[in-house]
């Protein structure tokens, strides 16, 4: 794998709960958000670290 396209991602959000309308906005962005990341997986792109 070509280290220069290794990504980090970093799942962490903590939120009030959202309002009716707002819901839309936050299922689509989490849609769109598994989409990019099950491409980047199949791809070999995807780099696990645990811990800090």
């Amino acid at each position: 794998m070509d280290h220069r396209r290794r990504r980090l991602i970093v799942c962490s959000e903590l939120c009030r709960k959202p309002k009716p309308r707002e819901l839309r906005g936050i299922v689509g962005r989490a849609q769109h958000l598994r989409a990019a990341y099950l491409a980047d997986s199949a791809a070999g792109d995807i780099v696990v670290e645990i811990g800090g």
